[in-house]
């Protein structure tokens, strides 16, 4: 309407980015797909190591039992242990994370962007 108006031709922003959205919406369904992905490894990880632990312990707890443990204080020890492999997994991997951010910043990687002050008519 504008452009009849004034006799000038005139491209709006977001159909001048439409390209840097999309690719920035597929990047987003993709990191949120192996952060998903991630998580269930990892959880499958952590059960693996607590019925690898469970199976060697077997004799330990036993033992425990013997002495007047409940099965379901045994159970609490191996559930905190699994809840400190995870806490500690996961504080540890924010760190990596924060470190390799930080080195992806030493490059100033950044999009260009089609912004209207570069394209005067």
């Amino acid at each position: 309407m504008l452009e009849k108006k004034y006799n000038v031709s005139a491209i709006d922003i977001n159909q001048m980015n439409a390209q840097f959205e999309t690719g920035s919406n597929i990047r987003n369904l993709i990191t949120y797909a192996v952060s998903i992905t991630l998580l269930i490894v990892a959880g499958f990880g952590i059960y693996n190591i607590q019925n690898m632990l469970i199976y060697e312990k077997m004799n330990d707890i036993a033992i425990l039992k013997a002495i007047g443990f409940s099965g379901s204080d045994v159970q609490w020890i191996f559930l905190s242990q699994a809840t400190f492999i995870g806490v500690a997994g996961g504080i540890l991997g924010l760190f990596w994370v924060w470190a390799y951010r930080a080195l992806l910043t030493l490059f100033h990687l950044k999009p260009k962007l089609y912004l209207p002050s570069q394209h005067i008519l």
